[in-house]
């Protein structure tokens, strides 16, 4: 798979607009003052507005401007590091998270910020230390439960996401995105009924985000409702064109229902931004095997096998093999 956490960058571009960050932490307001308003308040306040309107690399102008204000606003490096994190400048934002933390180690919303950022960079365990950090700070806070829970559900800790993601819930049973995650994890350990409710309360608290339909769409792909998986992935694309695991889940959707060039064109599209997925490179050459474009198959097919060599997975490079063999045959 490739260097980002798929999930969790579906996360943040389903965020990208919202009134809440990259890391699903609401975005922290500048500390109340005295007196009338500085400058670099309002640099804030316009870059959040930019930030909301899906203008990063704008939004990160004008928090550069507040700093430039107040070199000591910590929101401001916070809000920045958010943004960065929105545009994949992972490093820019942890440097951005590291110096509010040294200036103000208990400054719970960096911990969170980062927490959701050494997610989207595979980094779970220091992502986990992170918000375990932020609720030593505040145990009341459900969106440091959530991030937290979703990291541990990258380590395949189920059992502790869903304690943390169901924390996450008690403290606010209106957030679609924690039903959501959970769904995940319980879908991955087998409970698909109590995950199927999870999901089905995401979509209703969540109708405009494709995360929730994502979600639910694999969670339907994976039981067999091809069809149910399809529309559902396909309003998740709808929603969000971006969001590149819908085209994967539905790729496996259309795949199983032999509608191959379907297939063939998601599997494609997933692999635009994914493009070391082994899995999603068998796939495509499975579904150009059967359209009868051998040589497509084949340069898809040797991709796989390299691609599940270097990770390990000798049983799906024994499967890739295979397939080259038939296809050489």
């Amino acid at each position: 798979m490739d260097s980002m956490n798929p999930f969790a960058l579906a996360f943040v571009i389903a965020l990208t607009a919202s009134g809440t960050h990259a890391t699903g932490a609401p975005v922290p307001s500048p500390t109340p003052t005295k007196g009338a308003r500085s400058a670099a308040d309002d640099y804030v306040d316009h870059g959040r507005a930019l930030y909301r309107a899906g203008k990063s690399a704008a939004a990160i102008e004008l928090y550069g401007q507040a700093i430039d204000a107040d070199p000591k606003d910590l929101v401001a490096y916070v809000l920045r590091g958010v943004a960065k994190t929105s545009l994949g400048d992972y490093k820019g934002a942890l440097t951005d998270y590291d110096y509010v933390i040294e200036l103000d180690p208990q400054y719970e919303y960096a911990y969170i910020s980062r927490c959701g950022t050494r997610d989207i960079m595979n980094d779970e365990k220091d992502a986990v230390a992170d918000c375990s950090t932020a609720l030593s700070l505040d145990p009341t806070d459900e969106l440091a439960w959530d991030r937290r829970g979703r990291a541990e559900f990258y380590l395949n800790d189920y059992k502790s996401a869903e304690a943390d993601l169901s924390k996450a819930i008690s403290l606010n049973d209106a957030d679609g995105d924690a039903y959501a995650d959970r769904c995940q994890t319980r879908n991955y350990v087998g409970d698909y009924d109590q995950a199927r409710a999870d999901c089905d309360r995401a979509v209703t608290l969540s109708p405009d985000k494709a995360y929730a339909l994502m979600a639910r769409g694999d969670l339907e792909e994976g039981v067999g409702e091809y069809a149910a998986a399809i529309a559902d992935l396909s309003k998740c694309l709808v929603k969000d064109p971006t969001v590149a695991n819908c085209h994967f889940y539905r790729g496996r959707a259309y795949l199983n229902l032999d509608e191959w060039d379907h297939a063939r064109s998601d599997f494609g599209a997933y692999l635009v931004t994914f493009s070391d997925d082994g899995d999603a490179l068998y796939d495509k050459a499975l579904a150009e095997k059967h359209l009868g474009d051998f040589t497509s198959a084949i340069t898809d097919a040797k991709a796989a096998l390299k691609q599940y060599k270097i990770n390990g997975d000798l049983s799906d490079a024994a499967d890739a093999q295979k397939m080259l063999d038939s296809l050489h045959g």
